[in-house]
């Protein structure tokens, strides 16, 4: 079923984090990253289908936000309003984890890995995950090794209820955009490893021919149609090259904004967020020019007046440029409010400092491959 999910239900989960040890009650707080969480699978059971988008009834000063949150596995039922009654996979794009308890813990690979378990409550990605992808699964650990089991959210040796790593913790879950890079960059070196080698094949049948001027024609048959395999060989990289980037593409080709503004949404930011992800994939496929097309919410949502579509699409063509991409690369195209993908209701954000600003996904710059 495509289309975004807003589900409600029983959470369990896995995370890991580069802290190698506990905190202990007397330990100064790392002043780092290495305490920082990412969830990279779960379960939601009992689950509740709404029709409706509302994080700010979940948000309570024992639960926390995190964005992207991929391989979660959506028990579905035969209720009314459930959307399917299988069991389905889906990236998260927002999660709310309310009131978490951790399982345990225990170290593994230079980190630490655990088990999390409350309530969630979050919106999903438009479809469903083809197939999970599978991290491997962190050994049993039964006795001493078991550091943190803790039932009722006890301070000090997980560390998720110390309210500065909570902070911490949103826009931390970066499987999913690891998972990602990782596969269309060994796509690219791999389609580069077959060029290498068609070209050296090439040069081998060139001198050849040179070094053997009495080839018969059977040979040069045969040379012949190695070539055309070559050329289908790449005809066929080229469209697996070509592959790669739209589904790349598909899933962080938006960036959003706050209202009456070109100030880029949290939920945009961050080693996770959907900026720094596309700033990374244009770098990659450096032969590519893009179109950054700018929106923003009509009806009476935001002033007209102050050419937000091409403000927000010059901040983000600025950002890109900083990053070393080429202008020529970049092209601005202003859609004013002429293409919503929402509705003209607005979203309150609770800032760090306790301001709030508001958006919907109207106020957004796309990002799309100039053919």
């Amino acid at each position: 079923m495509a289309g975004e999910l807003v589900v409600y239900g029983t959470f369990r989960g896995r995370f890991k984090t580069d802290q190698i040890l506990p905190l202990g009650s007397n330990e100064a707080f790392p002043k780092d990253l290495t305490n920082k969480v990412q969830v990279y699978s779960g379960t939601l059971e009992d689950t509740v289908f709404e029709h409706e988008y509302k994080p700010e009834k979940h948000r309570v000063l024992s639960s926390f936000v995190l964005s992207n949150v991929p391989n979660i596995e959506i028990v579905g039922n035969q209720s009314k309003n459930a959307q399917f009654a299988d069991t389905r996979v889906y990236d998260f794009t927002q999660l709310v984890i309310i009131k978490p308890v951790i399982e345990r813990t225990f170290p593994m690979n230079g980190g630490t890995y655990g088990e999390v378990s409350g309530m969630a409550y979050g919106k999903t990605a438009d479809r469903p995950r083809i197939s999970k992808l599978d991290p491997p699964d962190p050994p049993t650990v039964t006795g001493a090794n078991n550091n943190g089991n803790n039932t009722g959210g006890a301070a000090g040796n997980n560390g998720f209820n110390d309210q500065s790593q909570i902070g911490d913790l949103v826009n931390r879950t970066q499987e999913g955009c690891n998972t990602l890079f990782t596969g269309c960059i060994a796509n690219f070196w791999r389609i580069l490893g077959y060029l290498l080698l068609l070209l050296f094949l090439w040069w081998l049948i060139k001198a050849c021919s040179s070094m053997a001027s009495g080839t018969d024609c059977r040979e040069r048959d045969q040379n012949e149609l190695i070539l055309k395999e070559e050329q289908k060989l790449r005809d066929s990289l080229r469209h697996i090259y070509e592959d790669n980037l739209e589904q790349a593409l598909a899933n962080i080709n938006k960036i959003y904004f706050y209202r009456n503004s070109d100030e880029i949404h949290n939920y945009s930011l961050g080693d996770n967020g959907s900026l720094n992800r596309l700033i990374y994939l244009l770098q990659v496929y450096e032969d590519k020019s893009f179109y950054l097309i700018g929106n923003y919410s009509g009806a009476g949502v935001e002033n007209a007046s102050l050419h937000l579509d091409s403000m927000r699409a010059i901040k983000i063509r600025d950002v890109m440029m900083m990053n070393g991409i080429a202008a020529n690369r970049l092209e601005i195209i202003n859609k004013a409010d002429k293409e919503p993908i929402d509705q003209a209701i607005i979203y309150p954000y609770m800032l760090p400092d306790y301001s709030l600003q508001y958006y919907n996904r109207n106020m957004r710059v796309e990002i799309t491959v100039k053919k």
